[in-house]
C-alpha cells in the first residue's frame, strides 16, 4: 500500500474585472482579482478625454 502525500493546491475564487466603452465595443482595461469582503484595486485607463467621456464607471465582474 503506498500513501501519497500530495494534495492539490487550494485555488482562491477569481473574477476578471472588465472596463470597456460599450458604444465602440473598446475594452479599456481587463484584470483578475480575487477578493472576500471588499476590494480595492488599480487600474490604468486611457487619458484622452475623448475615450473617457463616454465612460461609466460601472465595472463588470466575470468568474475566472
Amino acid at each position: 500500500m503506498v500513501k501519497l502525500e500530495l494534495d492539490p493546491p487550494v485555488k482562491e475564487e477569481a473574477w476578471w474585472l472588465v472596463l470597456g466603452n460599450v458604444q465602440t465595443s473598446e475594452l479599456l482595461a481587463l484584470k483578475r482579482v480575487s477578493f472576500s469582503d471588499r476590494l480595492v484595486t488599480r487600474m490604468e485607463l486611457p487619458s484622452e478625454p475623448a475615450i473617457l467621456q463616454s465612460f461609466c464607471p460601472l465595472p463588470l465582474l466575470f468568474p475566472a
